[in-house]
């Protein structure tokens, strides 16, 4: 256990195998829903598991943006040594200076609709599911409404029978997400298969009005 605690948060990129997270999503879908009343108690209980992780994305991802570009040149640049050679060896100090100073410089957080949303459209997603969403619309309709499009959740994609209420828990995700950064609002999944993609999700977002306040006070700026 203590080794979790021992590994960089920048440096290491590790990856679940696809069978083995979509059956432990299958496995909690069904725990959750043998447990739950109705529908609705089903949607609300994964929507908050997933909007826990939300919640915490938002640093992490964050830092870890903050952090690409110039963990590269350290890795690859090395340690000089005295007779002018590069040494590939990274040490603990130099480790927990190099993230000091990311620290220091780490990515602020996004202040417009628009921004928030294009991250997690590309690194949220990639994080997740190693690969961008297939698009981000805004609603031609209403003004607080924009629509996260996948393609082929990979989340659900072998659950037998399913329905749109299996992807709450993403729902959940983006919805902590949101509100960690300050951005209230509603997400909900819609089935909206398409073009040959019969699990296509469209995930609605919908922002509360004081969003929407303190967008137009930024523009008139």
């Amino acid at each position: 256990m203590n080794t979790i605690y021992n590994e960089s948060l920048i440096f290491k990129k590790k990856e679940v195998s696809l069978s083995a997270m979509t059956f432990l999503y299958q496995e909690m879908i069904s725990n959750i829903h043998n447990d739950c009343k109705d529908i609705n108690e089903f949607e609300t209980r994964l929507s908050k598991m997933g909007y826990n992780i939300g919640l915490r994305l938002i640093e992490l991802l964050n830092f870890r943006a903050s952090a690409t570009f110039t963990s590269k040149n350290f890795l690859s640049s090395g340690s000089n040594t005295s007779n002018g050679s590069s040494d590939a060896t990274i040490t603990a100090s130099d480790q927990e200076s190099s993230l000091t100073s990311f620290i220091n410089r780490m990515r602020r957080r996004d202040l417009k609709i628009l921004d928030v949303l294009q991250f997690i459209h590309g690194s949220l997603w990639s994080y997740l599911f190693g690969h961008v969403s297939n698009d981000l619309v805004k609603s031609s309709e209403r003004e607080n409404e924009y629509m996260i499009v996948d393609n082929k959740p990979k989340l659900t994609q072998f659950i037998s029978g399913k329905n749109v209420s299996c992807d709450y828990f993403v729902c959940g995700i983006i919805h902590g997400y949101l509100t960690s950064a300050g951005f209230p609002c509603k997400v909900t999944p819609h089935s909206m298969p398409q073009d040959g993609h019969d699990n296509r999700v469209v995930f609605l977002i919908q922002f509360d009005k004081q969003v929407l306040e303190r967008e137009g006070l930024r523009i008139s700026q």
